[in-house]
Formats: C-alpha cells, sequence, structure tokens
C-alpha cells in the first residue's frame, strides 16, 4: 500500500530499498492529480465500497484484494487520530475462492462484510463507548493445503480506550522541540532546552508510563531496531511522513529549518508507541526499555532527518518479597 507522500517514496525507492509496504494498485506517480492524496484515496476506498455493496461481478489481483479492503476497515472503523491506550489485539480470517490469481469481488464482499462483524463484536464487547479500533491490517496467503482454487485472508486488528489519559503523560502546549541534535525548543521558544530534543523527551516518555513493573530483573535481553518503513500510516494527521515513526525529509543538502516537532506531533508518536512495542515484541519476552536515536541519511540534494527505536525486551522476573 502506498502509505507515504511522493518524496519519501521516492526516497525509499531509490535510496533506501528497504520498505516492503503494498502498493496502491491505482497510484500513477508520472501524473499527479490535483486532489491530496488522501482525498484521492478516500474517494478510492468509498467507490470500492460502492461496487461491492451493487454485488458487481468482476475481479481484482491479490495485491489490490488487500490494498481496498485493508482501506476500507480502517477508513471506515479505526480511529487513528485518537490517543488510544490499553491496547488489545485480535485475530481472525477467512478463506476466499479464486480464480487464478484474482478474487472475485463476490467473494471480497462476503470477506468485508464477515471482519466488520468481527471487529463490531470484539468493540461491543467492552461495553465502552471511548473503546476504540485503531489500526487494522490484513494479509492474504495461500491455504496450509494449498489449493490453486482458494486464499485465506487474515484480519490482525488492535483497539483501546480513547481519551485525553492513558498510559503516557502527554506533553504540553508549550512543547515545541526540535527533531534532534540536542537543538532545544523551537517555533515562540527557541533557545530553551539545549542539549535537549524531541527524541529525548519522546525517549524520557516511552520509558516511564503510568503503568508500571513490579521490581525484579531481566535476563535474555534482545534488541530490535524499528524505523519509519515498518510501520507507516495513511492516516497520520500530521505535517511529516506518513509513519508512526517521526520521518522529514525535502529537496536540497538541508531544511530551511530543523524540522520542529509540535505538541501535536509529539502526542501523535507518543500516542503509538504502545502499539509499535507490543507488535514486535519477541515471545515470552517484556518490554524493558527503548532508546530513540536521532538519525539522518545523506543524499544527493535531497535531505533526510528520521528517529530509529531500539527497543530492549527480555524475560522479566519478578523479586519475591523476602
Amino acid at each position: 500500500m502506498n502509505r507515504f507522500k511522493l518524496l519519501i517514496f521516492i526516497i525509499v525507492a531509490t535510496l533506501l530499498f528497504t520498505t516492503g509496504c503494498k502498493k496502491d494498485p491505482n497510484n500513477d506517480s508520472a501524473s499527479l492529480n490535483a486532489d491530496s492524496p488522501k482525498t484521492k484515496t478516500a474517494r478510492q476506498l468509498e467507490n470500492f465500497k460502492s461496487t461491492l455493496m451493487l454485488k458487481s461481478t468482476g475481479v481484482l489481483s491479490i495485491d489490490s484484494s488487500e490494498w481496498y479492503v485493508e482501506g476500507l476497515l480502517n477508513y471506515e472503523k479505526a480511529n487513528n487520530d485518537h490517543y488510544l491506550f490499553d491496547l488489545d489485539f485480535m485475530k481472525d480470517s477467512i478463506t476466499v475462492s479464486t480464480i487464478g490469481d484474482e478474487i472475485p469481488l463476490e467473494q471480497l464482499a462476503q470477506a468485508y462484510a464477515y471482519f466488520c462483524q468481527k471487529l463490531n463484536a470484539f468493540i461491543a464487547a467492552k461495553n465502552d463507548t471511548s473503546y476504540k479500533a485503531d489500526l487494522i491490517n490484513l494479509t492474504i496467503r495461500d491455504r496450509q493445503l494449498k489449493s490453486s482454487e482458494t486464499k485465506v485472508i487474515e484480519m490482525e486488528a488492535s483497539a483501546g480506550f480513547g481519551g485525553l489519559t492513558g498510559n503516557y503523560i502527554l506533553f504540553n502546549s508549550d512543547d515545541y522541540w526540535y527533531w534532534g541534535w540536542d537543538l532545544g525548543k523551537c517555533s515562540n521558544y527557541q533557545g530553551q532546552g539545549v542539549g535537549q530534543d524531541a527524541s529525548d523527551k519522546l525517549e524520557y516518555k516511552f520509558n516511564h508510563p503510568l503503568s508500571s513493573l513490579p521490581a525484579g530483573y531481566f535476563t535474555d535481553v534482545e534488541q530490535v531496531v524499528k524505523s519509519y518503513a515498518d510501520y507507516p500510516d495513511p492516516y497520520y494527521p500530521g505535517q511529516y511522513g506518513d509513519a508512526m515513526i517521526f520521518i522529514a525529509s525535502g529537496i536540497g543538502e538541508d531544511p530551511p529549518e530543523e524540522p520542529c516537532l509540535s505538541p501535536f506531533d509529539l502526542n501523535y508518536y507518543l500516542s503509538k508507541f504502545d502499539y509499535i512495542k507490543n507488535d514486535c515484541k519477541p515471545s515470552l519476552k517484556t518490554f524493558r526499555n527503548v532508546d530513540v536515536e536521532d538519525t539522518f541519511y545523506p543524499a544527493y540534494n535531497i535531505w533526510i532527518r528520521l528517529h530509529r527505536y531500539h527497543l530492549f525486551f527480555g524475560i522479566f522476573h519478578e523479586q519475591s518479597g523476602e
């Protein structure tokens, strides 16, 4: 799925070769529509739903099927502008018939209705209006007993409680911080806080949640490294790259001014951290801490600034009361 702004997509494709995101099957980078990418995407998804509701005949490729159904579920069910906490995860799947490497629209309509029903039931079971879906991910794969005439569509979804409070203390209205390099505060607060930056402030809050483990220690600690390419977010509401981890880029050797993260930006990244740390957590291990690296990629006539999360997980041993 094309979840990055055009510039970031070009950078990744030509320089990094690291992202494995699914591409929007209707994206044509050679000609830019006058609409914003998000408006265009919303219209594509609405048209797709209309097609499903009309019980139209026809087929879609595997990649297009995954893009459209996943996108429609997120567009209608997810609440990615909300700050959610106490995240829960659910998984479900449905088997669909195929025609070669394509899936009939009628089968996709059944899958969409099935997943909607499962998501609605999952959320309703909490009996709390502040409980909302966060992110929904679909994967289409072969069945275990491989058949050329069927595929399995797997759904993984997260949901949590929305509101102004959660597992972290939110950033304040005066928390405008340069992205990194210990540049201090920005906007109307320039000159303050030099020696710290947005990466430091995020790292501190990530490592000091309101809920904490009892006294104990870790063994068998391992590191997991994640960056923007691992967690794209096409519904990212801010001013930088469409991802749950900060990235900014532009034309030229350096930006006119180093990226300034507002309280809105910082609270967005804060709200996504529990999803990230739960998603990449190794089996049977517990989150210990994270280091937030502020770094850049050198490139010809393109500047790139980003954060990279170094997450540490281990086997937790609670200390006895003796």
